[in-house]
């Protein structure tokens, strides 16, 4: 991206085709997988939006560091 050889514009669209394959796949492969798949897709969100806590996270990166890498796990 910062040397112009992709866009944000296809990066977006590269993410939504992911989440679709991602989500076709665990219905694909069953309830619990689906179910699994929507809470991460869930937590996932939530990192976006660094829990609706941004500022205060920031202010503590011990546990903002934690918080980020919990679905590594």
């Amino acid at each position: 991206m910062s040397q112009g050889l992709i866009s944000l514009g296809s990066l977006r669209i590269a993410g939504w085709l992911a989440t679709i394959i991602v989500f076709a796949l665990a219905v694909f492969l069953g309830k619990a997988t689906l179910i699994f798949t929507v809470i991460i897709m869930i937590y996932a969100l939530l990192m976006l939006k660094e829990f609706f806590v941004a500022k205060w996270l920031k202010s503590h990166m011990f546990l903002y560091g934690i918080s980020h890498n919990f679905i590594v796990f």
